[in-house]
């Protein structure tokens, strides 16, 4: 198919991908794996070029988005799960780790995580979409082990693990599957929380099959299952049951109004602050003596991600507040939890006075910058800026605990050097691919024709001769899945370079405007593209600036364009 002169897209028909980089040699290497995740802790070997089989069995920590590290309460030791395909029995390998907080330490196995669990979005119906998430383990207030969700044969219980490995073994017993779960102080019990019985929500389901319902594809239907749907809570009144588990006796009981006070705190602490209404997040420091939020100054940019300013005030209350006057402290903050950089979004730096936030950058916000502010001071202390994924940080110490990847490295549990921002590898479970050969990563930024931003990751192929052109290949629509083949993991990247091609990797154009000002999703579409919200316009226009671009610097050719991706 050649290309138009209008508009030089071909659109390659799906580039016979399998064909294309599927080997015999690849698939024969992926083969039967070991009954669990085994982390090596140093492989050496020759250097050679990336296969199928590398990216496929690659260890996978963090779940989809890098969510599910675990600190310890005493700083000492993390905890995360890890799983892994297993080609061979068409299945995955889930299992829990210990670790400790020091560079390069072993990893203990603590056991078995279960079957998979599913990523369940945000829509009203709560439907289970088919994106893997990472389970939170809760460490014992003593440090002593963590506690986890598994489940086994469809139900979801809560197990524990020593931080030995020595034991482990199931802690409720509950009739409903366990959907969230708290340690009380003591440790002598836990709050978990169920929906309604497994039995009650089978007779509900019978019960439709025998006398019917009302279709409703927002509230009644799975889209992974294929049939009908309950939304969340909508056998037990609208709310989860709360229950009291006793650690010793392994008696389970419904809690009672004064219990459900202490677990309202456990769950969330306060959440607002009397005397600034306006506060939109909020963090107390350890000793919950100050208090540090952020809030949207500009009455015209009220929406559901504008511009907002740092504050502090040295009173729980939020009483006399300081405003941070740097002009580094007002921007677009990186704060939409489980996605940001720092596990609470705002941190306390737990050796000092100081504010830990994180400042969206760059086109397009293609980076993130890790700032530090005291109140009173004019000036921030700028720790670090990168383009790289970084997430689920947790401050020890001077010291931020997080899981890091790059569009070239596999995700790791590092440390970032709070002083300095210099960051040290504490694990690495896939030790191998230091020994894979990739093509050079890099940072892409452009506008369209709007005047809109976008940025990506241009790759290269790993023998790229500059001035020859290459096909170039489009994969989306988040850049930060540059590793294995955008969102969803279909269209590996790092192969196609291997084979020939140039892939960008386009976080895909996003409604920055929009949402500084409107809060409904369905006003943020309209104000960006118009009363049709699937308009592909303004993704074709960038599409088509990027193309221009790189055929102007004389790496692609724009009659050789194939566009990939999902939604």
């Amino acid at each position: 198919m050649t290309a138009s002169k209008k508009c030089p897209v071909a659109w390659l028909w799906a580039i016979a991908l399998a064909n294309l980089f599927v080997s015999y040699n690849d698939t024969q290497a992926v083969g039967a794996l070991h009954s669990r995740v085994d982390i090596p802790a140093v492989v050496e070997g020759t250097r050679r070029l990336v296969t199928l089989a590398d990216l496929i069995i690659l260890r996978e920590i963090g779940g989809e988005i890098g969510t599910g590290l675990s600190v310890s309460p005493d700083g000492q030791y993390l905890a995360f799960e890890a799983h892994q395909a297993d080609v061979a029995i068409n299945d995955y390998q889930v299992e829990w780790f210990v670790a400790s907080t020091t560079p390069r330490s072993a990893t203990i196995y603590l056991g078995k995580g279960g079957d998979a669990t599913l990523f369940r979005n945000r829509l009203p119906s709560g439907r289970i979409v088919g994106a893997w998430i990472a389970e939170d383990a809760k460490w014992t207030p003593d440090s002593r082990g963590i506690a986890y969700r598994k489940k086994i044969n469809g139900e979801t219980q809560i197990w524990w693990s020593s931080r030995d490995g020595k034991v482990t073994e199931q802690l409720t017993h509950s009739a409903a599957d366990v959907e969230t779960f708290h340690w009380r102080g003591d440790g002598a019990s836990l709050y978990f929380t169920t929906d309604a019985d497994r039995t009650e929500l089978q007779e509900a389901d019978e019960s439709r099959y025998r006398n019917g319902h009302i279709f409703d594809y927002e509230k009644s239907w799975s889209t992974i299952d294929g049939k009908p749907f309950y939304p969340p809570y909508s056998l037990t009144g609208g709310e989860p049951r709360v229950w009291i588990l006793d650690i010793e006796s392994r008696l389970e009981r419904l809690a009672t109004a004064d219990d459900l006070h202490e677990y309202e705190d456990l769950k969330r602490p306060v959440v607002s602050l009397d005397k600034s209404p306006g506060a939109r997040h909020i963090a107390w420091s350890e000793d919950k003596s100050s208090v540090a939020w952020v809030q949207a100054d500009d009455p015209n940019k009220q929406g559901w991600n504008p511009p907002v300013t740092l504050y502090v005030s040295l009173a729980a209350d939020g009483g006399n507040p300081v405003r941070c006057p740097a002009a580094e402290c007002t921007g677009i903050f990186d704060l939409t939890m489980p996605l940001s950089f720092l596990s609470d979004g705002l941190n306390w730096n737990s050796v000092g006075d100081e504010i830990l936030f994180v400042r969206k950058e760059g086109m397009a916000y293609s980076k993130r910058s890790l700032y530090g502010w005291r109140a009173g001071q004019d000036n921030v202390r700028k720790i670090l800026t990168t383009d790289e994924w970084i997430s689920d940080c947790s401050i020890v110490l001077d010291r931020a605990i997080c899981f890091r990847e790059s569009p070239t490295d596999p995700r790791t549990i590092v440390s970032i050097d709070l002083s300095d921002g210099s960051i040290e590898t504490l694990v690495d479970p896939n030790p191998e691919f230091r020994n894979i050969m990739l093509g050079d990563v890099e940072l892409f930024e452009w506008k369209n024709a709007h005047g809109n931003g976008n940025f990506g990751y241009l790759v290269k192929p790993p023998d790229y001769v500059p001035g020859q052109r290459y096909p170039l290949v489009f994969v989306g629509y988040r850049a930060r899945f540059a590793l294995r083949g955008g969102v969803g993991n279909e269209y590996p990247v790092h192969l196609l370079a291997k084979n020939g091609f140039v892939v960008l990797v386009y976080d895909k154009p996003d409604t920055y405007e929009a949402d500084e000002i409107y809060t409904d999703i369905l006003d943020i579409g309209k104000a960006m593209w118009g009363p049709d919200l699937f308009d592909v316009r303004m993704p074709l226009a960038s599409f088509k600036s990027a193309i221009d671009l790189l055929a102007k610097q004389g790496v692609v050719d724009p009659a050789r364009v194939a566009v990939t991706g999902l939604s």
